[in-house]
This record gives structure tokens, C-alpha cells and sequence, in this order.
């Protein structure tokens, strides 16, 4: 049970008031945010930056991605994710910031060893939000997690 997984999203358009990707755990499991990587994608530079979040709530979600087993044989992902909402999770607890360049500008986070942010089914803000900070570029992302 669990692995290690990544999502993408290509060549999307931030937005500050929507998430670009929210990652539920399932029921009773955790995750743990690995990486996350973010390249913008427009022929203009401009400032951008990308909040990876602990979120909540939200209501009717929609549109996913493939979550991406590293391992060969691995078991599919137990968390579901959502690119779409019909009202949008909460986004009270920023954790990490990304800036970077709409004109090709790129950023990799990584986890440090002893910096884990795990997101859990029992815990009140138990969502990963990937939502805008500043700027409305195109860019595209990788989030890479641990489930256990």
C-alpha cells in the first residue's frame, strides 16, 4: 500500500482566487509533499508566484489528473485530486512560496530531510492546494508525493 507518485499539469493558467491542483488524501491515509516544480511557459517575462498550501472545504470537486506510480508494479494512488471546483477549498496555511518568470523562469522546491509536510485525513486542513500568490501567467508543474 502507498508509493511514490507524481501529477502534472501542462501548460495551465494560474489563477489567485482558484486552485490549479488539490490533492485529497484518502480516507484514513497521509501523504507527504516530495517536490514541486514550476516553469512558466508564456513569451513575456512577469512575475509570478505559486503557494502550495493546506486547504479545506470546498464543495463539488472536478477535472483530475493522473496521479503517476514511480515504481514499477506499484499500486495505484488511494488520494484523489481535483483541478476544478464549484466553490474552492479555504487556503489558510501557506507553506511554501515559488516564484518565478512567466518567460521560461523555473523553480524546484525539494523536501530536506527532517522538513516533511504531511497532509492527513484526521487533520482539520488536510488538503495540498497549488493556487497563484501573484500573476495570472501560463506556466506548468510537477508535485511529486509520498503516500503512506
Amino acid at each position: 500500500m502507498g508509493g511514490l507518485y507524481t501529477l502534472f499539469v501542462d501548460n495551465g493558467t494560474q489563477s489567485t482566487s482558484n486552485d490549479a491542483l488539490t490533492i485529497i488524501p484518502a480516507s484514513a491515509r497521509s501523504f507527504e509533499l516530495v517536490e514541486i516544480s514550476i516553469g512558466g511557459m508564456a513569451t513575456a517575462s512577469a512575475a509570478n508566484s505559486t503557494m502550495v498550501a493546506r486547504s479545506t472545504g470546498g464543495t463539488t470537486p472536478g477535472g483530475s489528473v493522473t496521479a503517476r506510480p514511480h515504481r514499477v508494479n506499484q499500486a495505484a494512488a488511494g488520494f484523489t485530486n481535483a483541478t476544478t471546483w464549484a466553490a474552492q477549498p479555504t487556503s489558510p496555511q501557506e507553506l511554501v512560496i515559488i516564484p518565478w518568470n512567466a518567460n521560461g523562469g523555473l523553480y524546484r522546491w525539494v523536501r530536506i530531510p527532517g522538513d516533511n509536510i504531511i497532509f492527513a485525513d484526521a487533520d482539520t486542513n488536510k488538503n495540498l492546494t497549488v493556487r497563484g500568490k501573484t500573476g495570472t501567467s501560463a506556466f506548468s508543474f510537477h508535485v511529486m508525493v509520498e503516500e503512506f
